[in-house]
């Protein structure tokens, strides 16, 4: 027989009869070839329960995993590009190809966009990085004819996850390492304005936007601070058909439609960083509505008493609903806003 180390085996056999251990082979022991694979087999776990439901969704809602490992003087030593189909559970894993040791793991990972023909956030260097800090990301943005940048397209769904200090120990066996926590960075937002006269609205007369700095992220998922202003138009408006109690338009006897809807999707939001909402008059280029948001968003985190912080409410909820109402002449009603069906109170200092 071949055996794994040269030992003098009737010594220790006969040591073991001595002191009465009737012990079975383990890879710590003298073993012989054939009795198994005594590596270590390391694997990358991912858990999504950054949400409103604080349960982990990753299986259903990632979709691709960009992995990067680092050791400990900051090298990369390993790079993994995997694309997965949804699941109800998560028993997902990738398997690492390393030795023991202590390593840094960061992971950007995406998801399936609600709308055709998305934008998508870009990893810089994110083939061979040549160091953590160069995996930032930043989604395209484009030039309107008077110089502003902005994006209205539906952003594909980006997470962050990254874990310092991960141990692989030495030891045996198939073994999952840390799990990495990820975080959400992309938002749906849908504004609602209707009018409670019941008078008509076309989406083609109106322009809703919303500003924000949020096209860059570092890679430690904080806003790049130098990102250019910019903002964020709708890519789909729609016609709605509201009850407001009011009758019908113009008295014609008509149905008609005194709403719209306008859907937006923009990059992660910061607790200390405001935005606002603006509508206008296509016609006149009257401003109908300018309004701070991150003030109303999160009056409306009572709705999620689990939430400790602003920031994680802000993580976990990724989708936010405003509604938005006229008067009959087509003027704000400042008093009736809500956020996810929770009424808030908007900042009354300014005119509009």
């Amino acid at each position: 027989m071949k055996y794994r180390h040269s030992v003098h085996v009737k010594t220790l056999v006969a040591a073991a009869l001595l002191a009465g251990a009737a012990t079975l082979p383990s890879c710590d022991d003298v073993i012989f070839d054939s009795e198994g694979d005594c590596s270590s087999h390391f694997y990358a776990t991912f858990r999504y329960d950054a949400n409103v439901l604080q349960s982990d969704a990753f299986g259903r809602q990632v979709t691709g995993v960009a992995l990067y490992v680092f050791d400990q003087t900051g090298s990369l030593v390993g790079e993994y590009h995997h694309d997965r189909q949804p699941s109800a559970d998560n028993n997902y894993r990738i398997p690492l190809d390393l030795p023991p040791g202590t390593y840094d793991m960061l992971a950007w990972c995406t998801g399936t966009p609600v709308h055709e023909q998305p934008i998508a956030f870009a990893i810089n260097e994110s083939q061979n990085p040549s160091a953590m800090s160069a995996l930032s990301a930043a989604h395209p943005l484009e030039n309107a004819p008077d110089g502003a940048l902005y994006a209205a397209h539906d952003i594909v769904p980006l997470f962050h996850g990254i874990s310092r200090g991960v141990v692989f120990p030495d030891k045996p066996g198939d073994i999952d390492v840390e799990p990495i926590y990820l975080t959400k960075d992309t938002n749906r937002i849908n504004i609602s304005l209707v009018n409670m006269g019941g008078q008509a609205m076309d989406p083609d007369d109106y322009t809703v936007e919303l500003t924000g700095r949020h096209s860059q992220l570092d890679h430690l998922n904080n806003l790049v601070e130098d990102s250019p202003e910019h903002l964020y138009r709708p890519w789909a408006t729609l016609p709605l058909r509201v009850e407001t109690g009011n009758g019908r338009a113009d008295g014609d006897g008509e149905e008609v439609n005194n709403g719209m809807l306008a859907r937006l999707t923009m990059g992660r939001l910061i607790a200390d960083k405001d935005h606002r909402l603006t509508v206008r008059r296509n016609d006149t280029g009257e401003t109908v509505i300018s309004m701070p948001v991150m003030g109303a968003l999160i009056q409306a985190m009572d709705l999620y008493p689990s939430m400790k912080t602003p920031q994680q409410y802000l993580d976990c909820v990724d989708a936010y609903n405003f509604e938005l109402f006229l008067d009959p002449n087509g003027a704000w009603i400042k008093t009736r806003v809500f956020i996810n069906g929770w009424r808030v109170v908007p900042d009354q200092t300014e005119d509009i």
